[in-house]
């Protein structure tokens, strides 16, 4: 499962990887750190939000309260959870973990942690979460003498995840997206976004697109507060924005996808921006 996700998603961060130059240094910093053992030791592949949302099967904020290893796999372990917020799938109170211990893709999770869990179903049909689902560990603590302030930016990203997933659950939007559709070009549009004052964290637009990959209509689902970035933002996506399907170039039926754009704040010298990745 975890050799599937990662060759899933190769061609999607190579496309992308030259957009994470422009970031600010310090978020940069502080985003490479919290995928560092996801990324660089178990070599995944990171994944916006949405796109995580979208191939999981089981989507929850949960509190971890056992741990039991499997008898018949090594490789799994067993945890029972109380579920807090359920996001997508059904109302459950255990699943696998892809534990594979001693090696560099280990993930098992404490009992008595809280975490917000991506799950989805492998070839066997057991509905699992490992180092490359995108779990994280919403009660995480860190050395702040080695990383001053890491935990109120981690807090931040966390609270920034749960509050569009709380938004997609609380409007019933659908964010499936069946033939792997990308959006292009969007980058001409985020580098020109910057230094706009914007209360709302996050917007939410839904492209529909035609079965030869043009674009019929571009909707604002959730829009940003400031009007004239608002505004820019719709009208350079209108004008520039264009939609792949992977290995198709005609799709079997007209499709409608999602895309968020998140708002981060100006800091030190550096302009606020937007961006598709949640920081």
């Amino acid at each position: 499962m975890l050799e599937a996700n990662v060759n899933g998603h190769r061609k999607y961060q190579k496309a992308n990887s030259n957009y994470f130059m422009g970031l600010k240094k310090s978020l940069f910093l502080f985003f490479l750190i919290l995928i560092s053992k996801e990324t660089f030791s178990c070599s995944c592949i990171n994944t916006p939000l949405l796109e995580k949302y979208q191939r999981s099967d089981f989507v929850a904020k949960i509190k971890i309260t056992k741990v039991i290893q499997d008898k018949s796999n090594k490789d799994y372990h067993d945890i029972d959870f109380e579920l807090i917020s359920i996001y997508k799938g059904e109302s459950i109170n255990k699943i696998k973990i892809v534990s594979v211990l001693n090696t560099s893709c280990s993930f098992l999770p404490s009992e008595n942690t809280t975490w917000l869990i991506f799950a989805s179903r492998d070839r066997n049909g057991l509905l699992s979460s490992g180092a490359c689902s995108g779990s994280e560990q919403i009660d995480q603590t860190f050395d702040l003498v080695m990383y001053p302030n890491l935990d109120v930016k981690y807090k931040e990203s966390i609270d920034l995840k749960l509050e569009v997933l709380e938004y997609i659950k609380g409007k019933k939007i659908t964010v499936d997206n069946k033939f792997i559709l990308t959006s292009t070009d969007y980058r001409l549009c985020l580098d020109d976004l910057k230094g706009y004052e914007e209360k709302n964290r996050f917007a939410v637009y839904q492209v529909i697109v035609n079965r030869d990959l043009s674009i019929k209509n571009i909707k604002v689902i959730k829009r940003f507060n400031n009007k004239d970035l608002s505004k820019k933002l719709t009208g350079c996506l209108q004008d520039n924005m264009k939609i792949s399907a992977q290995n198709m170039k005609v799709i079997p039926e007209k499709a409608k996808m999602m895309i968020i754009y998140f708002y981060y704040l100006a800091e030190k010298n550096n302009q606020s921006f937007v961006s598709i990745w949640d920081l």
